[in-house]
């Protein structure tokens, strides 16, 4: 392993694979340098930035959910997969926990504006491959099909189109 990993340890978590059983052991060559990228600058961020919501971004985030609603849009927000191996190495170390600071704050807003949510973030929950990624969080075209089709079985009427919206 790369000396980025010396000195780090497994954590027990419910993730559906590691390095040692993707696919054939191994995650292919330019994947594996990317996730491990994207582990190093997000465990550099979560050192260094306590989980909080941004009071400016959430402000920005509530003006687009009042404007949707007031357009009788009812948005589907989605919280996406997360490469299995990249997840597997940060979730001890804050993402946890800013995973439910999120999710607490989406269904605290939910008293107040019309959206759904859809939790997909772990890549069982759609029952994709770890090899399905660009990177750790961006994916290719055959996970965003599975994440679709898990979006329109939880809800159906997600991708319909809007009434006829207001000039």
């Amino acid at each position: 392993m790369p000396l980025l990993w010396r000195g780090w340890r497994p954590n027990p978590i419910p993730v559906s694979a590691s390095l040692s059983t993707v696919g054939t052991g191994r995650l292919d060559g330019i994947l594996y340098q990317r996730v491990a990228a994207y582990v190093r600058s997000t465990l550099a961020f979560y050192g260094r930035t306590p989980p909080r919501i941004d009071p400016q971004l959430s402000h920005y985030f509530e003006m687009t959910l009042r404007l949707m609603n007031g357009l009788g849009v009812r948005p589907t927000l989605v919280l996406a997969p997360l490469q299995p191996w990249y997840l597997a190495r940060i979730y001890g170390h804050g993402w946890e926990a800013r995973h439910r600071l999120v999710l607490g704050y989406l269904r605290g807003l939910q008293r107040a504006y019309r959206f759904n949510i859809v939790d997909l973030s772990l890549l069982s929950s759609i029952g994709g491959s770890p090899n399905g990624f660009y990177d750790a969080v961006h994916m290719r075209p055959q996970t965003t099909r599975l994440v679709v089709r898990a979006v329109l079985r939880r809800l159906p009427h997600a991708f319909a189109p809007a009434r006829a919206l207001r000039t």
